[in-house]
């Protein structure tokens, strides 16, 4: 226990790498709180399984090749013995070196791994593996730092049954790589029924969620899938996640994402999804390959964003535009069946600033000519125009400019 003092076990300086800080033998527990391991090759590995007592807590791993590694030992079949409760990594940093941050590769006795910052090098391959064909590990309010995984993922997983809620994962090559194209099962619960469960999977260079290999089984609930340059969700080589059926709706939300908000590149089979929000009431178009949306929500699911954008409970005004995406401008034509009272129009940028705002006509349409509040030209991009009464947004929809 090094509070108030960090414990520091490093080789900085020195000849880095080929050593490992700390090794738990068979029935080793680690109990490890405030300390620092740096430039080994392994900062803390488990010979066999993750045993049941171990903490590691408010630590800092910077530069070893694997932080913390489960390993198989000598039975990968072999269940764990040491203590009877569930092992944990906590509150603490890893500043990833040439391959993972956590690697569990053995065993993973039950482990929560919770409120821990990974931050990615050019070489990382992923802030925590999850390379366990046993085991159902937690994993639950972790973020990002200041760096990402360039050409990795956040959390890769390849075989068990992990629970993962609350966690952000963003400004990486994927958000989580779900990987099972051998064996080995990976069927992951990412985000759950329950509306404090969410997930952000954001602004990564290629998907927030990519789910690989035949065996790739992933169940997706309460999920925020936003800002990812290529697609919100990628399926290949015949992965399958489940995005709701007909009686139990999915809740993710998946929008503003680069080119498509799902893309099925296996199109030997369909892609099935229900009850998810994709940035609008209209019929989705942002699906590419062999995606079936049987139906899907008007408004975005209640438990992200509050008030302003949780819409099932407020008066339809009707929203349409007359084109989109547009070059110069678009007629916004809406009907107001509830008699709402001072309707107007917000046309808002990516970030939610105000672009213009435009009264609405009593005919029942209303025109924005691509202007600003100030009369200047908006620039090319996405945009949001917002149904308000009162101040309180009643309907949104999307709208790309692009003159």
């Amino acid at each position: 226990d090094g509070t108030g003092s960090h414990s520091v076990i490093s080789s900085e300086g020195n000849t880095e790498g080929d050593w490992v800080g700390i090794i738990a033998k068979y029935d080793g527990n680690v109990d490890l709180q405030n300390a620092r391991i740096k430039h080994a090759e392994v900062g803390v590995q488990f010979d066999n399984a993750f045993p049941g007592l171990s903490r590691i807590e408010d630590s800092h791993f910077e530069g070893n090749a694997v932080d913390i590694k489960v390993d198989y030992g000598s039975n990968p079949t072999q269940g764990p013995r040491a203590g009877t409760g569930s092992p944990l990594i906590k509150n603490s940093t890893f500043v990833v070196g040439t391959q993972y941050g956590i690697h569990i590769a053995g065993h993973s006795n039950e482990a929560t791994i919770e409120g821990n910052t990974f931050k990615g090098a050019n070489d990382s391959i992923a802030g925590i593996l999850l390379d366990a064909n046993t085991g159902t590990p937690h994993i639950e309010a972790n973020t990002m730092g200041s760096s990402g995984f360039s050409t990795g993922a956040v959390l890769l997983i390849k075989g068990g049954e992990a629970t993962v809620e609350k966690n952000t994962f963003s400004d990486s090559k994927y958000g989580i790589h779900v990987l099972a194209n051998g064996t080995a099962i990976a069927a992951p619960k990412i985000g759950s029924g329950v509306a404090s469960s969410d997930n952000f999977l954001k602004d990564n260079t290629s998907n927030g969620l990519r789910v690989e290999g035949k065996n790739a089984k992933p169940e997706v609930r309460n999920n925020q899938i936003s800002g990812n340059a290529v697609a919100g969700i990628l399926t290949l080589r015949k992965g399958a996640p489940w995005l709701g059926v007909s009686g139990d709706d999915a809740d993710n939300s998946i929008w503003n994402n680069g080119l498509y908000c799902i893309w099925n590149r296996d199109n030997s089979f369909a892609i099935q999804t229900t009850g998810n929000w994709f940035g609008s009431c209209v019929a989705p178009s942002c699906t590419n390959g062999f995606v079936q949306i049987h139906s899907w929500h008007c408004s975005q699911p209640a438990s992200f964003g509050g008030p302003e954008i949780a819409l099932e409970s407020t008066p339809a005004t009707g929203l349409v535009l007359s084109s989109n995406p547009v070059v110069v401008g678009t007629m916004i034509s809406y009907s107001n069946p509830e008699k709402v009272e001072d309707l107007e129009y917000s046309i808002v940028d990516i970030s939610g600033r105000l672009v213009k705002r435009i009264p609405s006509a009593f005919d029942g349409s209303a025109f924005w000519d691509g202007s600003t509040q100030r009369g200047a030209r908006a620039s090319r991009g996405i945009y949001f125009i917002r149904a308000l009464s009162g101040g309180k947004v009643l309907e949104q929809q999307k709208l790309v400019l692009t003159k």
